[in-house]
């Protein structure tokens, strides 16, 4: 096929998953795929660059802003402008990323038969780009108008956001989220048509873990992340009113030195422990998770596109056939009825204290294959990404 597909992301690549597997989907189509982003880091751009070792995908940056110069000094500056302006109450597309400008002109550049947009910047700029009678799919990675914490949202556009979401629902070519859920809520809000879903799913893998036969239940959280409001907190209160078993919390992600301390002065009962562990590659992750015995998803139920989503997280754990305990948001409870009693859900603190210290490290072992052969049949990436192709391929066809 001679047709071209932009897909505008801000973020670096190996940070992004979705953009990845959507391009690699569309690749196997024959599509000219061009991914459009901004880049920050040296190490990162490299990790990019071998995931798309042997591809026939052309990889742009529109903001290097690992290259210290006097242009990403002013870009820096003019995003950092731009969140002060909004935080006085001034909304700015500035405020959504770096150098919206830079990537617009870069993406008509490219005169892509379609354009992709993920996340916030690059959705306002699929809204310029309809304007011009491009043809636009926006991948609606999170709720952005309805995301985030208190402290965060003082600096985001959030009328911007939501009218950037209004054209996107109303006037976009082609639109998807991640959840169900996502999917109903923003078809009410904004009295559209329900966007399609397409799951942050990955390809099933079996591997022989490492299963340790001692009494520790190991469990794992992953993100890029590891900090304060993502319900660890939580888990290290409950751990430390158990005592009839031992439990090892295995955290992965960026951590800071401030909040690794904390949280390890928190955990008071010395039975337990927790470890920190870093970001590895992706290709590494699923052979990884193999080695626990469940999956942490804890995600809580505010801001609301947090209660709506389902993360990668999760489908990470279910991909390898880890059983999870998971926070009942409504993106997670959207799960319940396919992988019942694999998944263990909690409502309050309470709660949690119950799974935790009723779970079995022989019962888990033993949901293993339940779990894979439900994600194999109803999840995995292979099947999120014919229905990807499908939708893509009618709109250009």
């Amino acid at each position: 096929m001679d047709k071209t597909v932009c897909i505008i992301s801000h973020q670096h690549l190996c940070r992004n998953p979705r953009v990845l597997k959507e391009s690699l989907s569309l690749e196997k189509l024959g599509y000219k795929i061009i991914i459009l982003t901004a880049t920050y880091s040296k190490s990162l751009l490299k990790e990019d660059f071998k995931l798309l070792e042997n591809r026939n995908i052309q990889y742009i940056s529109y903001s290097k802003l690992y290259v210290k110069n006097y242009t990403t000094y002013i870009t820096r500056a003019i995003n950092k402008l731009g969140r002060y302006f909004n935080f006085i109450g001034i909304e700015n597309k500035f405020a959504l990323g770096y150098a919206p400008n830079k990537c617009l002109t870069m993406a008509l550049k490219t005169n892509a038969d379609l354009f992709i947009c993920h996340q916030e910047l690059p959705s306002y700029i699929g809204t310029i780009l309809l304007k011009k009678g491009k043809k636009v799919a926006f991948d609606l990675e999170d709720w952005y108008s309805e995301d985030l914490l208190a402290n965060a949202r003082k600096f985001r556009p959030l009328k911007l956001l939501a009218k950037v979401e209004h054209i996107a629902l109303t006037a976009g070519n082609l639109v998807y989220t991640t959840s169900l859920s996502m999917a109903g809520s923003l078809a009410k809000n904004f009295r559209v048509k329900t966007p399609e879903v397409i799951y942050n799913s990955f390809n099933s893998f079996s591997s022989s873990q490492n299963f340790k036969s001692d009494d520790t239940i190991r469990l794992i959280w992953l993100s890029q992340t590891i900090g304060y409001g993502r319900g660890l907190e939580e888990v290290v209160q409950v751990l430390n009113k158990i005592d009839i078993k031992n439990f090892e919390i295995n955290l992965r992600g960026n951590v800071t030195k401030e909040y690794k301390d904390y949280l390890t002065r928190q955990l008071v009962n010395k039975k337990h422990r927790i470890n920190f562990l870093p970001l590895i590659l992706n290709d590494e992750i699923q052979q990884e998770l193999s080695n626990y015995d469940a999956g942490l998803a804890l995600e809580l139920n505010r801001p609301v596109s947090r209660n709506l989503t389902l993360t990668n997280k999760i489908f990470h754990y279910l991909s390898v056939g880890l059983p999870v305990i998971a926070s009942a948001t409504e993106g997670q409870l959207s799960l319940q009825d396919d992988f019942k009693p694999c998944i263990f859900y909690y409502k309050s603190i309470d709660e949690l204290k119950d799974v935790i210290s009723t779970i079995d490290k022989k019962d888990l072992m033993s949901k293993r294959k339940k779990v894979q052969a439900v994600y194999q049949e109803k999840y995995d990436w292979s099947i999120m990404e014919k229905k990807l192709q499908n939708i893509v391929q009618k709109i250009l066809s």
